[in-house]
């Protein structure tokens, strides 16, 4: 098979400087951590489709599922989709209320995303 491996890290960074310049309060420090274990999963991803969703798809199809099974895999990706749109959605809201809303949002995703990141013990 020729497919092309994607390495989605510099999207999510692209994302979270995004985030952080819009002078967020730091709140992102919380869910880096728990992104990055589950990002450097996406290394080793292989894939023909464009997009992020397309790549945290089949990230959960292929390499997820075989790891924690199909119901966990498609959490966690659901996850990661609601995340990376949020992060993108309030960049650049001046919004308060919106701020805050998604202060706790990252910050129960990061505890989520912990608990079942430990769980996984990637293929080498």
């Amino acid at each position: 098979m020729n497919k092309n491996i994607i390495n989605v890290h510099n999207e999510y960074k692209n994302a979270e400087n995004k985030f952080l310049n819009s002078d967020w309060d730091g709140t992102i420090i919380s869910i880096r951590k728990s992104y990055e274990k589950l990002l450097n999963c996406f290394k080793k991803i292989y894939i023909d489709e464009k997009g992020f969703r397309a790549k945290i798809k089949t990230f959960s199809k292929e390499i997820l599922e075989p790891e924690i099974g199909e119901t966990k895999a498609n959490m966690i990706s659901q996850m990661m989709i609601s995340q990376i749109d949020l992060l993108n959605s309030v960049a650049h809201s001046s919004h308060p209320i919106n701020r805050s809303t998604a202060s706790l949002t990252l910050k129960e995703a990061s505890i989520i995303f912990s608990y079942i990141i430990d769980s996984i013990e990637p293929k080498h």
